[in-house]
């Protein structure tokens, strides 16, 4: 079963042809011309619109950066942005692995 979201969905900008035969994924519509999120997670994984963001660790004492703390973001505009959402619905649909494979490539 498919969780249906009620949003006007404006598709991505397609990627620059890249080499062999490779298509890009295009969101299937449901009969409400809805587009499910289950889609947007298999758009997002095909077209690697995944983000990464270097949160600073500060000691706080000191001000000294300690390190970095890499965070992962789906597209601004997609109901997938957060990554509290993002996993919740790659792993409702078995898609853990795939986008923990994607996030490493960031």
């Amino acid at each position: 079963m498919h969780t249906l979201l009620a949003l006007p969905y404006t598709p991505a900008k397609p990627p620059p042809p890249r080499a062999g035969n490779i298509v890009p994924l295009r969101p299937a519509f449901d009969q409400l011309g809805e587009v499910t999120l289950r889609e947007h997670l298999l758009d997002i994984v095909a077209r690697r619109q995944l983000s990464a963001l270097l949160q600073p660790i500060v000691h706080i004492p000191s001000g000294t950066i300690l390190g970095y703390e890499g965070l992962i973001r789906g597209p601004a505009d997609s109901p997938l942005h957060s990554p509290l959402k993002l996993f919740e619905v790659a792993r409702a649909n078995g898609m853990s692995v795939s986008v923990e494979h994607l996030c490493r490539r960031v």
